[in-house]
C-alpha cells in the first residue's frame, strides 16, 4: 500500500486511515513524500541549494518519525523521499513497486480553486495502475485513539 504524505491535515489523515488497513488486512505500508523540483533560474544561488538539501533532509526525517510511529505498532512499514511532480512520481513509483492500493488525501477543492492549485489526487485518479482510496475527511469511532500528529512544521 502507496500512502502519499505532503505532510497537509488531508495526507495525515490519509495516512491515519491507511494505518487502520494495514493493521486490518496485514499489508505493507510505503510513505511516499515528493519533493517539487527546484526550478533554475538567475537567482538560484549556492546558498539556495543548500537550503534544498537541509529540507530533502528535514522531510526524510519527519519521514522516517511516520513509519516508524507504524512499525512500533507491529506493522511493516518504510517511507522514501523522491522529487519531481507530484502525480506523475506517485504514479511511477506505485507501478515500479507494484502496488496493490494508493490511499491519499484530498482537500476536495471545487471550481476555480481546482483549476488554479489542479489535483495531485485526481491526476493520480486517472493515471494510476492500481485502485486509489482517496480520504477527504475520515470518520473514526469515538474511542479511536490517533496515532499520526495533525500537523508537521517546516523547516
Amino acid at each position: 500500500m502507496l500512502v502519499p504524505v505532503d505532510f497537509s491535515s488531508p495526507s495525515l489523515d490519509a495516512l491515519e486511515y491507511a494505518i487502520q488497513v494495514v493493521d486490518r488486512f496485514g499489508a505493507k505500508l510505503t510513505i511516499v513524500h515528493i519533493l517539487e523540483p527546484i526550478y533554475f533560474d538567475l537567482e538560484l544561488g549556492l546558498g539556495r541549494i543548500e537550503q534544498e538539501v537541509q529540507k530533502r533532509t528535514h522531510w526524510e526525517t519527519q519521514l522516517d518519525g511516520l513509519a516508524q510511529v507504524v512499525r512500533v505498532r507491529g506493522l511493516a512499514a518504510g517511507s522514501v523521499v523522491l522529487g519531481g511532480i507530484p502525480s506523475e512520481l506517485i504514479v511511477t513509483y506505485a507501478r515500479g513497486q507494484c502496488c496493490d492500493l494508493i490511499v491519499m488525501g484530498t482537500h476536495g477543492r471545487r471550481g476555480l480553486t481546482r483549476l488554479r492549485y489542479g489535483s495531485v489526487a485526481e491526476s493520480v485518479l486517472r493515471q494510476a495502475p492500481c485502485p486509489v482510496l482517496t480520504v477527504r475527511s475520515p470518520k473514526f469511532t469515538a474511542d479511536h485513539s490517533r496515532m499520526m500528529p495533525l500537523s508537521v512544521a517546516e523547516p
